[in-house]
């Protein structure tokens, strides 16, 4: 059985536990809003300078404009103001077409932010469509193939030019010009051409047969396979021009595995 307690005793303890849980409440109450003045009001928290990183003029305006937009576009800036340290992610959404990355670091002790991205660098231009059809062209990024902007019809040396046989209407812009798993190898054969000292007239790709063709300017073809290893495919190639010129050569066809097809000039 419960010890009686008498009614005044009982309300003057609830009495006493109401004062502590008023004391408490306005403790935290007051902890808080002094937190909120500490961090929006005095300057312990204000950004000192904001920077951007291995990234040159006018290209490094236009990226700070574009980050700062999005810090504004957000909670943190809104209640305590874009030049808070605590207001600023570590991140942002970026337009894919333009960065390949896009990376703020954050220095709390200096209250320093300096923002840095990965710019998309043009590469080749890919052209769709052929004798029949309106020949779309476009800029496509080093990285991932990415299509860029347009650009007009080339064939040459000095920029690379590939041409998509069997794809044909425009490019959407800021989508791969081909299969992700395609580009790496198509990059790898273009950049190797200068090192193997073939001067290149046109690229041309057939998507159906998977098949990536050099057109050398003396009239040679080197037909590769976009399914097998474009490193094997150009150290066959670079072994079989030490033993035949390749103004000896009408067609290498690399696209059968393990062999290699070539084509003499009679």
């Amino acid at each position: 059985m419960q010890p009686y307690v008498p009614g005044s005793q009982r309300r003057r303890r609830f009495r006493n536990i109401r004062i502590k849980l008023y004391i408490i409440s306005g403790a935290v109450l007051l902890a808080l809003i002094g937190g909120v003045y500490l961090i929006r009001e005095t300057g312990l928290f204000k950004i000192r300078s904001i920077e951007v990183i291995h990234i040159p003029e006018p290209k490094a305006a236009e990226l700070l404009a574009m980050v700062k937009s999005e810090v504004l576009r957000g909670a943190g800036a809104s209640f305590l103001g874009a030049d808070n340290y605590l207001a600023w992610p570590s991140s942002v959404p970026f337009p894919k077409i333009s960065y390949v990355s896009v990376y703020i670091e954050k220095h709390l002790i200096t209250r320093t932010i300096a923002v840095g991205a990965e710019l998309r660098e043009p590469f080749a231009i890919w052209c769709r469509g052929n004798e029949d059809e309106a020949v779309h062209c476009a800029w496509v990024d080093r990285k991932d193939g990415i299509v860029l902007k347009p650009a007009v019809p080339t064939e040459g040396q000095i920029i690379p030019a590939v041409y998509d046989e069997d794809a044909f209407g425009d490019f959407p812009l800021g989508e791969p010009a081909i299969k992700p798993e395609f580009y790496p190898f198509v990059r790898s054969i273009i950049e190797a051409m200068p090192k193997l000292q073939i001067a290149v007239s046109r690229f041309s790709i057939n998507r159906t047969l998977e098949e990536f063709t050099v057109g050398a300017s003396d009239g040679a073809s080197l037909v590769f396979s976009l399914r097998f290893d474009p490193n094997v495919s150009l150290a066959a190639v670079k072994k079989i021009l030490e033993e035949t010129p390749l103004t000896k050569i009408r067609r290498l066809d690399l696209t059968v595995p393990n062999k290699i097809y070539l084509t003499k000039r009679g």
